[in-house]
């Protein structure tokens, strides 16, 4: 396949609305001439979309000042291929383009080599077998990566689970533990209590045991002292007191006339202030109430004293507070296991507690008061005793339970000291561990843990067999382009050579790296980063060698692709800041790549440059044309270009002078000022041919565009006359025809090369 012919261009860069007219169908050999900013690059972008597909590099370039989108016809061999809404019908890969986007994104871009373009280098050298076997490379790397995250998501499902201390290797090579369920139980309650001592180690140390509980014991010999009297107390003295308490008085008892009596005063009645010696019933009192009497009554007092102080509250309040504080106790014991401490019932021991107290004491006061009658024991005394009773056997149970909780306590305190809590953490998280593995869904994720692993392996390996390869072929590929390289630099006459080259694996992708030789000193590449002073890639080279180490580049990777026969080779500007002598070893290998490839374009603002490929290449199998705009809101077009008329005549050579001067620092300053008015007389001649008489120069050219008729071709170049007017202006200044003092006319170097610039940004070259 080839390109026949650009059919359309429309709203892309320099053209408008182009559509082909005249006899512009390419052919073998394609040589186009465009001045600067005229669309070779926006020619080389649409090629380069085109082979790509990416149509980014034409929308990109979408003509300014139109609202049209972008629209491309191309008749290929036997097709044709439209671009329209961002995209193509149909691609052309076989399409090499060298020009500045080529440079600067294999060989250098700026003034230094990058990463970027030593990545991309590899592959120009490689060529396509090594790119395909680099990229099985990077496919497999990408795999081995994506199995990677694959591998590591699995390892994390199931690092979720594992029991803490347990690798993943280990995981997977545990083995099935029968009654693990059991096992893990009772592992579990030996952890939480070595855990507990060891962080209760203090604690434990410091806290005491529990107490027993004392309850009193209720006197055996009560409801006797209820029933105790005395055989010496006077009968008639005794019924007489009976009898004066039963009728004389209103419900007092003996103890109020014991005491009555006590208070007397020489027998003289506290009330009335009488005598009482004389009065039977008084010397009853004093006979019945005598020493006998009062120390009976006095024992039992001391015996209602006692009762009373072993049935105080605070007798209660203390067995309740060892109570409360074994329950605190026990709280903080059993967690350690083995500590059970019993339910005690307060509420019932402090109600039968405080019930036999209080019946006892209202017993016994009631003997109290007649301390010689005998007293039944109630039967409130004696149920209130019976539940009581029952409270004190329950208490010397739990004093039982409380002592075996005191042996457990002792056991503890005596453990905490030697508690090893991570060997029964790793103990426990082994049954853990081999209880997990063997569940169904762990099953499942070890056995997809397990394939992951073997699959990232098996592309691991893979890898390491495709780099070998890669290598073997690679080694042998950079060994002959480095020779070949070499040979070409020597071709171009260029001033070094390039050494060492071979592969580097920096940021994880395959690149091309190689050093300069100059002088036989090796210089290292550098990258934009090298300090100004370390001599690399950047300070050692020319423009006009770094431009041929470019081509030569890419003249490699013409020369060794496999399918060249097939290939369409487009060059911009090829031969751009290379030095002259270098001009006709560029022609030479042009012509020479167009016998081996389906087709060759050829773009250039050089005239002569393509003259030069033009005289040593049969006519029927070359095509010239150009790229031009003469006028305002044409565009570019691309129309048929006569080279031979072009390129007659000294404008070629008047042209170099100007060229050389700008960009050489070479020629004589006045003879450069001379050639100015030269240049442009030459140009419009080429560009408005018939319109100017032999005898006519600048001047009068600028006349006849200035009054030129609408309708006439001269008018045309109107657009460009103010430019024509000031250039004439300072370049007359110069020739005798206008200035008898042209030859010692001052010349000021800055000035000239500001017009000499103009001068060549006008006519093409700049």
């Amino acid at each position: 396949m080839s390109i026949q012919k650009i059919i359309s261009i429309k709203n892309v860069g320099r053209f408008d609305n182009y559509k082909a007219k005249g006899r512009v169908d390419l052919s073998l050999l394609n040589l186009i001439f465009a001045e600067n900013s005229r669309g070779k690059t926006t020619l080389c972008d649409i090629f380069r979309s085109l082979q790509t597909g990416d149509g980014d590099y034409v929308t990109g370039r979408r003509r300014l000042g139109t609202s049209g989108d972008p629209e491309i016809e191309i008749l290929l061999e036997g097709a044709t291929t439209n671009f329209k809404n961002g995209t193509w019908s149909a691609m052309y890969s076989d399409l090499s383009i060298f020009d500045s986007t080529f440079v600067h994104r294999n060989v250098f871009a700026g003034d230094a080599v990058d990463h970027d373009q030593k990545r991309n280098l590899y592959r120009v050298i490689v060529g396509e077998q090594g790119v395909l076997l680099a990229n099985r490379v990077d496919e497999l790397d990408a795999l081995i990566r994506e199995a990677g995250r694959e591998h590591n998501a699995k390892k994390l499902v199931l690092e979720k689970d594992l029991p803490a201390g347990t690798t993943v290797a280990n995981f997977l090579a545990l083995s099935e533990i029968p009654d693990v369920d059991a096992r893990i139980t009772s592992k579990r309650d030996e952890l939480a209590i070595a855990t507990k001592s060891a962080t209760l180690s203090s604690e434990i140390k410091s806290r005491g045991q529990l107490k027993t509980i004392t309850l009193p014991a209720f006197p055996s010999d009560f409801s006797n002292k209820l029933s105790d009297s005395l055989a010496t107390i006077s009968k008639e003295a005794e019924a007489r007191l009976r009898d004066h308490l039963a009728n004389g008085t209103s419900g007092i008892d003996e103890s109020w006339i014991s005491t009555g009596l006590a208070h007397t005063k020489d027998d003289v009645c506290p009330f009335c202030g009488q005598s009482t010696k004389t009065i039977p019933l008084v010397k009853a009192y004093q006979q019945f109430f005598d020493r006998a009497y009062t120390e009976f009554k006095a024992r039992l007092l001391d015996y209602e004293k006692r009762v009373g102080a072993d049935f105080a509250p605070s007798v209660l309040l203390s067995a309740l507070r060892d109570v409360g504080d074994n329950a605190a106790l026990g709280d903080f014991w059993k967690q350690f296991g083995g500590v059970v401490l019993p339910a005690c019932d307060v509420d019932a021991v402090s109600t039968t507690f405080s019930m036999l107290a209080k019946v006892a004491s209202e017993t016994m006061r009631q003997k109290v008061r007649a301390p010689l009658e005998a007293i039944a024991a109630p039967k409130t005394l004696t149920d209130a005793l019976a539940a009581y009773e029952g409270q004190r056997k329950f208490i010397s149970e739990y004093n039982v339970l409380v002592g075996n909780v005191n042996t457990r306590i002792l056991d503890v305190k005596a453990s905490c000291a030697t508690v090893d809590v991570e060997k029964i953490k790793n103990e426990l998280g082994a049954l853990e561990g081999a209880k997990k593995r063997f569940l169904k869904e762990i099953v499942d994720a070890c056995d997809d843990y397990s394939k992951s692993e073997t699959y990232k392996a098996k592309l691991e390996s893979d890898k390491a067999k495709a780099k070998d390869a890669l290598d073997k072929y690679c080694d042998t590929v950079l060994k002959d382009a480095e020779t070949r390289l070499n040979q070409l630099l020597e071709e171009f006459g260029a001033g070094f050579q390039v050494a060492n080259q071979k592969r580097s694996f920096a940021g994880g992708k395959t690149s091309s790296t190689y050093q300069i030789v100059i002088n036989g000193v090796p210089i290292e590449l550098g990258d934009s980063a090298t300090p100004v002073q370390t001599a690399c890639f950047r300070n050692t080279l020319s423009s006009g060698d770094k431009s041929t180490l470019a081509l030569a580049f890419f003249l490699i990777q013409t020369e060794r692709h496999p399918s060249i026969a097939n290939k369409t080779l487009v060059f911009d500007d090829p031969f751009t800041s290379q030095d002259r002598s270098r001009r006709t070893c560029t022609q030479q290998h042009l012509r020479a790549l167009t016998k081996k490839a389906k087709q060759v374009l050829v773009l250039s603002h050089d005239p002569s440059f393509l003259r030069g490929i033009w005289d040593e290449f049969p006519a029927a199998d070359m095509k010239t044309l150009q790229l031009t705009r003469m006028g305002s809101g044409t565009g570019t077009i691309l129309s048929e270009w006569d080279i031979e008329d072009a390129t007659r005549g000294d404008y070629p050579a008047l042209h170099r002078t100007l060229w050389v001067y700008v960009y050489e620092n070479e020629g004589t300053p006045r003879t450069v000022a001379q050639n100015i008015r030269l240049v442009l007389e030459q140009y419009l001649r080429l560009k408005l041919p018939h319109a100017f008489g032999d005898q006519e120069w600048l001047g009068d050219f600028i006349k006849k565009i200035r009054d030129a008729d609408p309708s006439s071709t001269m008018a045309e170049a109107q657009v460009i006359l103010s430019e024509l007017e000031a250039i004439n202006g300072f370049s007359k200044r110069y020739h005798h025809s206008q200035n008898p003092m042209a030859a010692t006319e001052p010349i000021d170097d800055t000035e000239l090369l500001t017009f000499t610039k103009r001068t060549l940004k006008l006519v093409g070259g700049f």
